[in-house]
């Protein structure tokens, strides 16, 4: 489903900087930060597999549902709030509209 596919996009971001870079157009000069980033990227390959699990098994749309919601919306809610991102979040807000 295209929610799971946008999930999975910033898995790439677990190889490094440049591909973070690449993904959200920042450089990440700080290795505390990269971990963190890295991290993020696991977490959005948990969230697209389990889109992934509840579009093959019925008993799994709840949850995924919910999370995807979850976030979804979070990150909605804390680029409108922060504005003035770069044009890279700015496809990524456009993506989650979506």
């Amino acid at each position: 489903t295209v929610a799971a596919l946008i999930h999975l996009i910033p898995v790439t971001g677990v190889l490094g900087e440049s591909s973070l870079a690449q993904l959200y157009g920042v450089r990440l000069h700080d290795r505390n930060l990269l971990i963190l980033m890295q991290h993020r990227a696991v977490m959005f390959g948990l969230v697209g597999l389990l889109l992934i699990a509840a579009a093959l098994i019925p008993a799994y749309r709840p949850l995924a549902y919910f999370t995807g919601l979850v976030s979804v919306t979070s990150f909605l809610i804390l680029a409108w709030s922060a504005g003035d991102y770069n044009y890279s979040i700015g496809r990524v807000v456009g993506a989650d509209l979506l």
